[in-house]
């Protein structure tokens, strides 16, 4: 797991429990860590294969997908 993620979930953990918002729900907040997690992972292996020159260009086309897929998830919340 990455330094970011852990960030994120300890600062998402933190502002849970500091803001005394009673209504947050703690499957809530674990459905958005875990969210946020499998987006950071898929987006890791999608820069990778973007990155190195061991991928022929029809080979990227899941790894445009995934990112394109990734950005229409997370627009959808906004």
């Amino acid at each position: 797991m990455s330094k970011f993620a852990i960030v994120a979930i300890v600062g998402m953990l933190a502002l849970a429990a500091t803001s005394g918002v009673a209504a947050l729900e703690w499957s809530i907040l674990f459905q958005r860590s875990l969210q946020a997690l499998i987006s950071l992972v898929l987006l890791g292996t999608s820069l990778i294969v973007f990155v190195s020159k061991n991928y022929a260009h029809t080979d990227r086309n899941w790894a445009y997908g995934t990112v394109g897929a990734l950005i229409g998830f997370w627009l959808h919340f906004a």
